[in-house]
């Protein structure tokens, strides 16, 4: 997501939302847009970790278009991120999921991913409302990205 214009020559900041600044080294192009299918795509000149976020420098980029960019996402082709370990995963690979507890009551659907310093918390929206899970080993016991499901301990169990 992008933060804010950082400096006054079009740069941006963006947060990277899970995955470590240092890590992405790749980026050719970007689209910035508030979601999929409303965005702009951006040649990528120069990229630089800075305090836990990713300074991007963009081709025809301008302080204005950076001001105006501030909230937006940042999209980019998988094939442009590092690897992942097992059991890693990137949070849009989440979004999406049905949560399911090990008994397989239906609980609701991530919404979003939010980080908390410590770890992980899964925005989930259900029936009664928004729940937060966190996104730890005695909480999460499996993610199923091709069922499109989270599985998770009983709510009684760690809440």
């Amino acid at each position: 997501m992008v933060i804010r214009p950082h400096g006054v020559r079009g740069k941006i900041q963006v947060d990277c939302q899970g995955v470590a600044p240092e890590e992405i080294t790749a980026l050719r192009e970007v689209r910035i847009g508030p979601n999929r299918d409303q965005t702009n795509e951006h040649r990528v000149i120069r990229i630089q970790p800075h305090k836990g976020l990713l300074i991007l420098e963009l081709e025809g980029f301008t302080y204005e278009m950076a001001l105006a960019s501030a909230g937006q996402r940042v999209w980019v082709d998988r094939s442009q991120l590092p690897p992942l370990e097992e059991a890693e995963y990137y949070w849009d690979d989440l979004v999406g999921l049905r949560l399911v507890t090990e008994e397989g009551e239906e609980q609701g659907v991530v919404e979003g991913v939010v980080a908390t310093g410590s770890n992980e918390v899964l925005v989930c929206r259900c029936a009664d409302g928004e729940i937060l899970v966190p996104f730890i080993q005695d909480v999460v016991v499996r993610v199923d990205l091709e069922d499109g499901r989270l599985v998770i301990r009983s709510p009684g169990k760690w809440m």
